[in-house]
């Protein structure tokens, strides 16, 4: 009589990232999430600049972050659909464009248009961040989740100072040009972790979210 059969153990559905492209996923998730935050710093430039109180050109952040939520909500279900690393790449390419539109508007409501416009399509981020996770072996998949966000975190950090600074000598204005140029070498390297962008991922990546979300994650 035979014993009870062995399950075989599959191999993995997906590659596993290397270090190397995690962390360029990191970067690249902290270069994006630049666009949303680089506003806050500049609020007072924009204000002295066109002309508006104080009121209005809180709209300016206002809109960044409304923009965000509005891609979440819209952009993220796209995935389903259509290829999800083209679907990326056209949004870092809509990043750059409304951020040159930001740069050159000539009133607070085209200002306004275009930060709303950038908060859409910047929510790259967070399609990282699961995308990290199942790319990872299970006993790297904490430490790479941990890699990306902290970039999403020290692009924060970094976007709020440099673009104080940057803000501070040459003008609210050249903030989003700087934001522009960000997004162009972000456009080219992001074809590097294109197996990790693919929509086939997107409903393991959609479980892990979900798991994350409801309850402790088992690596911690």
């Amino acid at each position: 009589m035979r014993g009870h059969p062995t399950t075989p153990v599959s191999p993995p559905s997906h590659p596993v990232a290397s270090h190397a492209k995690i962390i360029m996923m990191a970067v690249i998730a902290g270069a994006v999430i630049t666009n949303i935050y680089c506003t806050q710093p500049i609020l007072p430039l924009i204000k002295a600049s066109l002309g508006v109180d104080l009121a209005m050109v809180d709209l300016v952040a206002a809109a960044a972050l409304l923009g965000f939520s509005t891609g979440l909500a819209l952009l993220l279900p796209l995935g389903d659909r259509f290829d999800r690393r083209k679907l990326v790449l056209a949004q870092i390419a809509c990043a750059f464009v409304f951020a040159i539109a930001a740069s050159v508007s000539p009133g607070i409501w085209a200002l306004i248009a275009a930060s709303f416009g950038l908060g859409i399509v910047s929510c790259v981020p967070q399609q990282l961040v699961p995308f990290a996770a199942v790319m990872s072996s299970p006993h790297q998949r904490g430490r790479n989740v941990g890699t990306v966000v902290s970039g999403i975190m020290v692009g924060i950090l970094l976007g709020r100072t440099i673009a104080g600074v940057v803000g501070a000598a040459f003008g609210w204005r050249a903030v989003y040009g700087m934001e522009a140029a960000f997004m162009v070498p972000v456009c080219r390297q992001a074809p590097a972790a294109g197996y990790a962008l693919d929509g086939s991922f997107l409903w393991p990546a959609a479980r892990f979210a979900l798991a994350s979300g409801a309850g402790p994650s088992s690596d911690s």
